[in-house]
């Protein structure tokens, strides 16, 4: 990403159409697999009728307003509508329905009623289906005290629970909280630095800003872009028209969107004639170092507070909200994502219902037919390519005289071959490196398998020389072998003798 941000200084204000179409394609495909994040996410996270109201909710509040403050306060009361509704409201309508009915169970409890996520995660496998009817039969019982389980006899799951190492990584309590409360600290003195100083330095107005961002942010990637566009596109560090640019193409690399930073903070300090490296670097703190200290920070207290029901909760609720703020963050990259040589500020890919289809065939490549999100991304910006080239004999043909109209068909044919061409030298460098992915993978797992064949086989080598060796003692068959005995049966000494050979 630094290296984009170098070449992206280096080139002119107006682009050809065509990398506008490339880079419209790219965002339009980059929306269709964000929106298949969203849905496959919100199918893990509605596990009841509230989770789901919650994900609603989330994508729907951060449509209305959008302030870097605003998504944390969305997660927060998530979180605590479903403690209040494990704590006091599930029992509350509960009671009221059996006033209601006149009696105390007026109907099987819906399945969805039933907080599988407020069990603690020791309990969250019983081993068999007649504990899990017992549970769900006491939390809906017990209204009084919805959040205590009874007790349930360990089956496998709390088997495996106890075999999992869980000490290994361990942080000792004392470093974890001291590095919770520096970082709080800190925290707190970058922003007092920053209000205080009149004038702040662009370097460290930048490092404050990141910092705020990746302390409150919640959901992801996805989430963060358009609070990212806000904080260096409004202040002037960083062109509207560049950031659409940055966006549109790190989509098609690997690693995660934070990585955007990098190249958003070497702009910033470009326009100050800094080196363009402390920019990177101070954003790319910024950003990754708030995640990195309270995840190392917390991981030593988890394992406390990871059986605590209220915990649970609380985490439920926090990721409902967060999933349906991806929702929200489909939405406002499908509003910037079309870039034209006639705005720089971007524009909705709703204004060409093209770019709606090339979203629809990333979504379905992705989530149907299993292809690679790189890939389809790539996809995108070949269908943009193609979109660049086609459209404008759909648009003009019918205005044309017939010699102009044979003169542009002549052009948009050879225009049309040359697309194509690189399209498909493109495809094949991408076909060519995904199959020699699978050709090393599928060498390794032959290679695995061979190894585990010759393991079988000296395993059962050295069993069958160890039974060789110490061979079974002889089954008392109730055969007589003396000959001098009278119940000697010579007849069945041979049927024996037969049967060993």
């Amino acid at each position: 990403m630094y290296g984009l941000s170098l070449g992206i200084q280096q080139i002119e204000d107006t682009l050809p159409d065509p990398v506008y179409a490339l880079l419209s394609g790219l965002n339009a495909a980059t929306v269709g697999i964000i929106a298949l994040a969203a849905v496959q996410l919100s199918e893990k996270a509605i596990t009841d009728r509230l989770t789901r109201v919650l994900v609603i909710f989330g994508g729907c509040a951060g449509l209305c307003y959008n302030a870097l403050w605003y998504f944390p306060v969305l997660m927060v009361t998530g979180g605590l509508t479903t403690l209040l509704w494990d704590l006091y409201g599930r029992r509350t309508v509960t009671t009221l329905r059996a006033k209601l009915a006149g009696r105390r169970h007026s109907s099987p409890p819906d399945t969805e009623e039933i907080n599988v996520q407020s069990i603690p995660v020791s309990q969250l496998q019983p081993s068999s289906v007649a504990q899990r009817r017992a549970i769900a039969s006491q939390a809906s019982t017990n209204p009084q005290d919805s959040l205590t389980i009874p007790h349930v006899e360990p089956g496998v799951g709390h088997q495996e629970r106890e075999t999992t190492d869980t000490l290994s990584h361990a942080i000792p309590l004392k470093v974890g909280l001291t590095i919770i409360v520096g970082f709080f600290a800190s925290f707190i003195a970058i922003l007092i630095a920053r209000g205080i100083t009149n004038h702040p330095p662009l370097e460290l107005d930048l490092f404050a800003s990141m910092y705020l961002a990746g302390t409150v942010i919640f959901g992801g990637g996805p989430v963060v872009i358009p609070l990212l566009r806000e904080y260096v596109v409004q202040p002037g560090w960083v062109s509207s028209r560049d950031f659409l640019i940055g966006l549109a193409i790190i989509q098609a690399f690997p690693g995660p969107n934070f990585n955007f930073a990098v190249y958003l903070g070497a702009l910033a300090v470009a326009s100050i004639s800094k080196p363009t490296i402390i920019g990177a670097f101070l954003a790319f703190l910024g950003l990754f170092l708030p995640g990195l200290l309270l995840t190392v920070g917390f991981q030593s207290i988890w394992r406390i507070l990871r059986t605590k029901p209220v915990t649970t909760s609380i985490l439920r609720g926090l990721n409902s909200t967060a999933v349906g703020l991806i929702f929200t963050a489909v939405y406002r990259l499908w509003e910037i994502g079309y870039l034209s040589s006639d705005t720089t500020n971007g524009q909705s890919l709703g204004n060409n219902p093209f770019w709606l289809v090339v979203a629809t065939i990333a979504y379905s490549c992705t989530g149907w037919f299993k292809t690679p999100p790189a890939a389809a991304i790539v996809l995108g910006g070949v269908l943009g390519l193609c979109c660049s080239k086609l459209l404008p004999f759909v648009l003009y043909r019918s205005r044309c005289s017939l010699p102009e109209r044979e003169s542009l068909i002549i052009t948009m044919a050879s225009q049309g071959v040359n697309v194509l061409r690189y399209s498909a030298l493109l495809g094949g460098l991408f076909y060519g490196v995904w199959h020699q992915s699978t050709l090393n993978t599928q060498a390794k797992d032959a290679e695995k398998d061979r190894e585990y064949k010759h393991k079988e086989s000296l395993i059962q080598q050295a069993k069958a020389e160890w039974l060789r060796k110490n061979p079974p003692p002889p089954k008392n068959t109730g055969l007589i072998t003396d000959p001098e005995d009278p119940r000697f049966d010579f007849e069945a000494f041979l049927v024996a003798k037969a049967a060993e050979k």
